[in-house]
């Protein structure tokens, strides 16, 4: 019998390919995912009208042939090689995401044979950096001894300026020995020292110069910048364990999916370019605060976090995938229970143009269509749960009032808004717009005035 190597993308394989020839076997290329996952209505055909039901049937969803592109014969040519081999390498990338895309092949074409991963001079490196990060968790902390040494220096007007030094001297190696033993002529941690110094004691100052700085506002999104928020969202996290593992888990979504969310989100007029930048339209603001009002869990990165440790947790044995599943079903059900309660939880989708900044040329208006949040169907992804309301209505005499309600809230500018709009009239010595804390588009124009 034979031995199959499995690869991510035509370009591994064919690296394989020039580098092994075919000692090891026949090397074949998946083109990312496959597969895809079964849509409700073909598990069962009453689910085609949403319903939470289809968040978490009985059993999983079953992965069918994706359609796009080549998928059909690459996964036509994989599934002839199987039938004369009984050994599988799976050289698909070495993260969870690359295990998922060779093993979900072998599952639905029912493969049963031995299963291998094939690991690269580079992946081995990987493999040894995780390895020195769990062992350096569990080893002795790092000691040291501090000395930390203040000095009030008076200045101008018999004020008093406070300066600052810090010494550090390594007591026991602890965690760090770790990384020293794998490149021992790596040079110690540069400390800086310190002279013998008692309280009280009189010193001189020299060289001493002031450097005069602003505090600029960061800088406006362009096409790029949400894709590096979601890759770096740990930045937004407080939690100092739900940060490491946002940075571990390489933030929200993966490289496939980033521009995909964008995408949807221009799609439905939460998000609008304005020449190079791109800002949030007043329905995808509106959206935000209803989201962190009635359910604040669904705009905080920490909750991807949290479900990403309860998938660690079945990845090393420590917790049964099913349970896991329920748990986060239950979250998903107690946020959606959330937002149901809302009475005014209707959101205007219809086209609506970010505000201008001034001294630029714009596109003439494009048309759209009026969308409500009940109305929408969730996309169902392999990496977590979403989830929208079900079933459209004929609107009624009170939920248009309600929209009306709604909207005019929604010309009202946020209190962060409010607060930074004020800190920049103060900075720059200007003058805020009349009834800017009324006005969301007046108080908006002031923003992208002076936010540069």
């Amino acid at each position: 019998m034979a031995t199959l190597i499995i690869t991510e993308k035509a370009s591994q394989a064919k690296d394989l390919r020039a580098a092994f020839g075919a000692r090891f076997g026949q090397i074949l290329p998946a083109e990312g995912h496959l597969l895809r996952l079964a849509e409700p209505e073909e598990v069962n055909a009453t689910w085609k009208q949403w319903s939470c039901v289809v968040l978490k049937p009985d059993g999983l969803y079953p992965t069918r042939a994706a359609p796009e592109g080549n998928k059909p014969a690459k996964l036509k040519a994989i599934a002839a090689a199987l039938k004369s081999c009984d050994d599988v390498i799976l050289a698909t990338d070495c993260d969870r995401e690359g295990q998922l895309i060779g093993q979900e092949i072998l599952d639905h074409l029912g493969y049963r044979g031995r299963v291998r991963r094939a690991l690269s001079e580079d992946e081995k490196r990987l493999f040894a950096l995780i390895c020195r990060s769990y062992l350096a968790a569990v080893m002795p902390d790092y000691e040291y001894r501090q000395t930390i040494v203040t000095m009030s220096v008076p200045i101008a007007a018999g004020s008093v300026a406070e300066f600052r030094a810090v010494g550090r001297i390594p007591l026991r190696l602890g965690w760090k020995a770790v990384y020293q033993a794998v490149d021992p002529d790596t040079a110690a941690e540069a400390e800086q020292t310190l002279p013998s110094l008692g309280d009280g004691e009189t010193a001189s100052l020299s060289d001493a110069r002031v450097e005069e700085k602003r505090t600029q506002p960061p800088p406006r999104y362009n096409e790029g910048t949400p894709v590096d928020a979601m890759q770096n969202a740990w930045r937004f996290v407080e939690d100092a364990a739900l940060r490491e593992r946002l940075k571990g888990a390489k933030g929200i979504g993966t490289p496939a999916t980033r521009a995909e969310i964008i995408k949807g989100l221009k799609r439905q007029n939460l998000l609008a370019a304005d020449g190079k930048l791109v800002l949030p339209t007043p329905a995808g603001l509106q959206l935000f605060e209803l989201l962190r009002d009635a359910a604040p869990a669904l705009v905080d990165p920490g909750l991807t976090a949290l479900w990403e440790m309860r998938l660690d947790e079945v990845v090393v044995g420590r917790a049964d995938y099913r349970k896991v599943i329920d748990g986060i079903a239950a979250a998903a059900h107690e946020l959606i229970d959330a937002l149901l309660k809302r009475s005014s939880g209707t959101v205007d989708l219809a086209t609506s143009a970010p505000p201008r900044r001034p001294g630029r040329r714009h596109p003439s208006g494009q048309t759209g269509r009026r969308v409500k949040l009940k109305d929408t169907k969730p996309a169902r992804s392999r990496r977590g749960v979403q989830a929208a309301q079900a079933s459209t209505t004929k609107p009624t005499a009170s939920a248009a009032r309600a929209h009306e309600e709604g909207a005019a809230r929604s010309k009202a500018p946020t209190d962060k808004m409010v607060a930074y709009a004020q800190n920049l009239a103060r900075s720059n010595k200007v003058t805020l717009p009349e009834g800017y804390q009324q006005d969301f588009n007046a108080c908006r124009r002031f923003l992208d005035e002076h936010a540069r």
